[in-house]
């Protein structure tokens, strides 16, 4: 019978099948001990290689096509060829990004990749960061590519790292410089706290300047001196008593006391950064002949005319050969120029320079703030030369583009004061106003 026949099965060798399955376990197990563990795959945190500023002599890191890209802008750039600078820094850029892209779609089935994608995240890093401060961009633009580099910076190295710290502080001066102060406080706090935390003096330095500045825009002179002074201090100790970064805080110092009219410290502070600059830069470099620029406005305000020539003089070809002769920053010497000679009565010589002036300004920035201002200054000049009938030609230049001033730009300062001096002028000369100032 089929039940008794499965008994008799079942009991005639009393646990084999039970020797046979631990028999088979053991031997699993066996081959399980002596097959190798694979080692576990290790994870990207960092870069790969060094991917800073100063590492680009080193074979492993110039092995990623991106960086090898970055340092090659960057001797570009020290031989003085920035059209080609500017391309590479493009390139350099956008080979990165390719790569963090491509890379991050398969960083978890392939860890080789993750580190592709942090090793372009810190080419990203400092190659953004170097692109934003060419002259060709606008500030909102730089502000932009500093941003990215930041969000770079800290996928890269975390956080809190040195170099995160560093891209959090050039996006700060880039708002600094634009004006805007909305929330930084506490951002400068903590990358002068970060900067404590690395040992790097010089982005402390740097931190304690800003945090000068800051106070500056919020109209507290006495702090912000007081921070500048600190940083002073610190940018001593740590690059030396002739250093750009010193000249750029003895800059600002002169600066803060334009601000509150006390010319002679200012002035000061200038030659002391004037005269580092010179040495380091040359006179033609635009940091140079900016703060000079500055140096002889404070003596114009003063009512120190001849000084104030005598620099504006010393500027102008050396604006010419650095920016050219029809570049807006030309324009403004010009004007100042022109504006200081005005002042001694060498009338004849001034309208020449507010003519000049205004024969770019027509072409360059129709219709602005500064094309009317210098239309205006050309008729007031030759105003004191004849009448106000011989000047009335500049009067009526002036008076119509008071007219798109006010369309475009009431209520900004500079267009309220523009409007204000037209009025004031069509008023003196019993021409019928083109606009009213509104306040």
């Amino acid at each position: 019978m089929p039940i008794a026949h499965n008994r008799r099965l079942s009991t005639a060798a009393p646990g084999g099948a039970s020797a046979l399955v631990l028999a088979l376990v053991l031997a699993l197990l066996l081959a399980a001990c002596a097959s190798p563990v694979p080692a576990p795959q290790p994870v990207a945190t960092a870069p790969s290689a060094c991917f800073s500023a100063a590492c680009c002599d080193d074979p492993r890191s110039l092995q990623f096509a991106p960086y090898r890209l970055y340092c090659r802008a960057r001797d570009e750039d020290v031989q003085r060829r920035p059209v080609d600078a500017s391309a590479t820094f493009r390139e350099a850029i956008a080979a990165a990004r390719d790569h963090a892209r491509r890379d991050g779609l398969h960083a978890e089935q392939k860890p080789a990749d993750a580190w592709q994608r942090i090793d372009a995240d810190a080419v990203l890093c400092v190659a953004l960061a170097a692109n934003a401060r060419r002259a060709e961009l606008s500030a909102q633009d730089s502000l932009l590519k500093l941003e990215e580099g930041l969000l770079a910076c800290r996928a890269a190295y975390g956080p809190d790292a040195d170099a995160t710290a560093q891209a959090m502080m050039d996006v700060a001066n880039q708002r600094l410089g634009m004006g805007e102060t909305a929330g930084l406080q506490p951002q400068l706090e903590r990358i002068a706290a970060l900067a404590l935390r690395h040992g790097n003096r010089g982005l402390e330095a740097e931190a304690t300047d800003a945090l000068g500045r800051h106070a500056g825009l919020a109209g507290d002179s006495e702090t912000e001196r007081r921070l500048l002074l600190q940083a002073v201090a610190l940018k001593k100790a740590v690059y030396g008593e002739a250093s750009v970064p010193l000249a750029q805080t003895y800059h600002r110092l002169g600066r803060s006391f334009t601000r509150a009219d006390d010319g002679v410290p200012a002035r000061e502070w200038y030659l002391r950064a004037i005269g580092i600059l010179i040495d380091k830069l040359g006179a033609a470099n635009p940091m140079t002949m900016e703060v000079m620029e500055e140096f002889a406005n404070s003596h114009a305000d003063d009512g120190n005319f001849k000084q104030a020539q005598i620099m504006f003089d010393m500027l102008l070809p050396k604006a010419i050969q650095t920016y050219g002769a029809r570049d807006e920053r030309t324009m403004v010497i010009v004007n100042s120029l022109a504006s200081t000679l005005d002042r001694q009565k060498r009338h004849a010589k001034a309208l020449a320079l507010f003519d000049r002036s205004l024969k770019v300004r027509r072409m360059t920035m129709p219709d602005s703030v500064g094309h009317g201002a210098t239309a205006l200054n050309a008729a007031k000049t030759k105003r004191m030369l004849s009448s106000c009938a011989g000047a009335a030609p500049y009067a009526r230049e002036a008076l119509r583009v008071a007219k798109a001033v006010q369309a475009a730009h009431a209520g900004e300062p500079q267009a309220t004061a523009f409007l204000a001096d037209a009025a004031a002028y069509a008023s003196a000369c019993k021409m019928r106003p083109a606009a009213t100032p509104k306040r």
